[in-house]
């Protein structure tokens, strides 16, 4: 009995430890470094097994812009992603949803807002809008859509 109670609290304790060095281990991001490599920004937002990663890129080339920026104290990476850009050349009609998400310096990526555009060209060429859809998630502290005016 004395050996089977010392052989659970062995195997806590070393648990204990291993996750300890786990935690302890993971240093933070370099955020500017980061910002320099869409390759590692790409496999960061896309994971795998999810439908689609938090950032809504399917695929490199749908990351658009990145933005080292201080938000409230903490450097954020923003990316953003455009997983939806038509443009039917007969009718002048584009639609374009760009989504944005940050990545924080221990590595979480997080989807913040959208900004949803459907917009036709008149014979001018002047831009007519018949949709302009915006907004944010709410768990991105600090992060305001307005900021940003991709189109």
């Amino acid at each position: 009995m004395n050996n089977f109670i010392f052989y659970k609290l062995t195997r806590i304790a070393f648990t204990l430890i291993a996750l300890l060095s786990l935690t302890s281990c993971q240093k933070d991001l370099d955020l500017t470094q980061l910002s320099t490599n869409k390759t590692e920004i790409f496999r960061m937002i896309n994971r795998s097994g999810e439908s689609f990663g938090p950032a809504y890129c399917h695929k490199f080339s749908q990351i658009v812009d990145l933005r080292l920026e201080k938000i409230k104290g903490h450097e954020r990476l923003i990316v953003v992603c455009l997983p939806l850009n038509q443009e039917n050349i007969r009718t002048l009609k584009r639609n374009r949803y760009f989504k944005y998400a940050w990545i924080t310096k221990s590595g979480e990526v997080t989807f913040c807002g959208w900004r949803d555009h459907n917009y036709h060209l008149k014979k001018d060429m002047t831009k007519y809008w018949d949709n302009l859809k915006y907004g944010e998630t709410g768990d991105c502290d600090g992060f305001y859509i307005h900021s940003y005016q991709h189109q």
